[in-house]
């Protein structure tokens, strides 16, 4: 098994093709469907990446991903992917605010 790609974000099934069939080898990727803090804890515990779309990442999220080296955020900005609290426990954030969707869909596959 690969490196493992948590997708907290509740999506569509056209959503998860599409980003699945641009799945780099050596990855696993599961879609959380994290629809409640609890449920994105405990999907963190392992992730060694984190995607977000519009899903806010609390605190106790971060503080619970033990493993990741990165929160990557679809779509424009990083302020619903807690960045600040990221930081502090050295994991970066990509992309920076102002980016727009495809380069930052681009970026997470």
């Amino acid at each position: 098994m690969g490196e493992k790609i948590v997708f907290l974000d509740v999506t569509t099934s056209a959503l998860r093709r599409t980003i699945s069939s641009n799945l780099p080898d050596g990855f696993e990727l599961v879609f959380a469907e994290a629809d409640t803090e609890k449920k994105m804890v405990e999907s963190v515990a392992d992730a060694d990446y984190i995607m977000v779309g519009s899903a806010h990442v609390p605190t106790r999220v971060v503080e619970s991903a033990k493993k990741a080296t990165l929160i990557v955020k679809v779509g424009e900005g990083t302020s619903r992917s807690n960045a600040p609290t990221a930081a502090r426990w050295g994991i970066p954030g990509a992309p920076p605010d102002g980016q727009t969707a495809p380069p930052a869909a681009a970026l997470g596959l």
